[in-house]
């Protein structure tokens, strides 16, 4: 007697879903200033954040978010760092602001230019600069990927300028400022992808004569 066997299994289709909204207040924010190498947060104290060149001096940005509430087995569709910009140094001369990858632990409350951490042109994101009394988003898809995914460590944001010259230093609301509705913000838009089995086949057996 022959004993004939189909095998069939079954086919797994990825299925994304609905797309979530994330909205993040940093973790830690501040700026560092190389005409006052051993100060945090120099002009405004920790209300304030500021970046680009401004009087021969070079000021630069830092931020940092905990994305532990995105949770696991998301895929991340968009990802934008959204900044108020409350005033503009100078005129804007060309270049734009620039944004790296931050490779080492800091501190809101101890980094200076003398301390500031070590970062990577690894993952670069590029700005206009903004204006007076409105907000900007910047586009920091693929550095919340990486951080998300694991592939880099997640220390933040390091900011800066790039082909700019004069006066043209950007100021911003930081997240401690008191009014909230002008704090930065990260949002994050992703989605979680389901396993939809599918049967392309049957299991069946047959007993031939």
């Amino acid at each position: 007697m022959r004993l004939l066997v189909i095998l069939s299994c079954l086919a797994l289709t990825a299925i994304p879903a609905a797309a979530e909204e994330f909205i993040l207040s940093p973790l830690q924010d501040a700026y560092t200033c190389d005409c006052a190498p051993g100060t945090t947060n120099p002009n405004g104290g920790s209300n304030y954040l500021y970046q680009g060149p401004v009087y021969g001096c070079q000021v630069n940005l830092y931020m940092e978010w905990d994305l532990s509430e995105l949770g696991t087995g998301m895929v991340i569709d968009t990802a934008e760092l959204w900044l108020y910009c409350k005033s503009i140094t100078g005129s804007v001369s060309g270049g734009s602001m620039v944004y790296y990858l931050i490779t080492e632990p800091w501190d809101e409350l101890n980094v200076t230019y003398n301390t500031m951490p070590s970062w990577s042109t690894d993952i670069t994101s590029l700005s206009p600069w903004p204006e007076a009394g409105s907000w900007i988003s910047i586009d920091v898809k693929d550095f919340v990927d990486a951080w998300y995914q694991g592939t880099s460590d997640n220390y933040g944001l390091f900011g800066h300028y790039i082909d700019t010259v004069g006066n043209c230093c950007a100021g911003f609301y930081s997240s401690n400022y008191a009014n909230e509705n002008v704090r930065p913000y990260l949002s994050v838009s992703c989605y979680e992808v389901a396993l939809n089995p599918e049967s392309w086949g049957e299991i069946k057996t047959t007993n031939p004569e």
